[in-house]
């Protein structure tokens, strides 16, 4: 079986916040058929139709998924409206990535900051029982096709975990695959990644140990953290990954879009 890889900047993927299992699955299945959708643009292979551009004044985009492809996400009987529910909560995802646009001459391009919503809109349209995800031009540079600096997760594997800590320590992981796993941050940056800022160190402790024993369970993965200390204080976190598996950009990179 191929691989289900998401493709992201590693400006988006590392700013994804930790999110309730549910709301993962259903973020990351988005984010998979968008990579799907806009590869396969790229690529040059027969559009499927089922992303747009649209100029409304501004570029953007817009991906239809069928409702079911959303239901088969949940282990209980749901509602129609329990899922649009849930698919709603991420569009208060806001985050900041550089994008790629045409300066005030509208002639040469420069690079831009954009800080704002992951998802402009998330609509369902009753009558052909789809749901139409709507994205920026920013948001579409960052998904994809991204030629430097990305990360490649796989859906599969992601929705296989069950806390968010375990979701922020895998996409971690995957950004440093390059670097064998490798990961060296100071400890103001592991802080302000995992949003323990004004999390006691020792509830710091269980929260990533909770996050390490969800990857070992779930993935099969060793992982290994040490925290570096200057005197009394530590100031660096070393974090090492031994059984994930190697992901490749190059084709092919999907089973299906479904």
């Amino acid at each position: 079986m191929k691989n289900k890889v998401i493709k992201l900047s590693n400006e988006l993927a590392l700013r994804i916040p930790q999110l309730s299992t549910q709301e993962s699955r259903l973020l990351y299945k988005i984010l998979y058929n968008l990579t799907y959708e806009i590869k396969l643009g790229v690529d040059g292979f027969k559009s499927t139709g089922n992303l747009n551009m649209i100029y409304n004044p501004e570029q953007s985009y817009f991906l239809n998924m069928e409702l079911r492809v959303f239901k088969e996400y949940f282990t209980s009987n749901v509602t129609k409206n329990q899922i649009i529910d849930y698919l709603h909560k991420l569009q208060s995802i806001t985050l900041q990535v550089n994008y790629l646009g045409l300066d005030e001459t509208q002639e040469n391009f420069k690079n831009y900051i954009y800080v704002g919503n992951l998802f402009n809109g998330i609509y369902y349209c009753e009558e052909d029982d789809l749901v139409q995800i709507c994205i920026s031009e920013a948001i579409y540079q960052n998904i994809g096709n991204v030629e430097m600096c990305f990360t490649l997760l796989e859906l599969d594997e992601i929705n296989k975990l069950k806390t968010g800590i375990g979701r922020k320590l895998y996409t971690l992981l995957r950004v440093h695959e390059g670097h064998n796993y490798n990961v060296l941050m100071t400890k103001n940056d592991f802080d302000k990644y995992f949003d323990f800022v004004s999390v006691e160190t020792t509830n710091q402790n269980k929260l990533i140990q909770r996050g390490i024993n969800d990857l070992e369970k779930q993935l099969g993965v060793t992982i290994k953290m040490t925290k570096i200390k200057k005197g009394n204080k530590v100031t660096q976190v070393n974090i090492l990954c031994n059984g994930l598996k190697k992901l490749y950009n190059a084709e092919p990179l999907f089973s299906s879009k479904s």
